[in-house]
């Protein structure tokens, strides 16, 4: 399950998310909360 979340988080393109991986969504998020 572990290695399925890792892939998930960084690999995988969301179409929601304006095909991003979740990862990168989250990251651009911190980045606009911290400006």
């Amino acid at each position: 399950v572990a290695d399925f979340m890792g892939r998930y988080n960084q690999k995988w393109l969301v179409e929601k998310l304006g095909f991003r991986s979740p990862r990168q969504a989250f990251e651009e998020y911190q980045l606009q909360m911290a400006a």
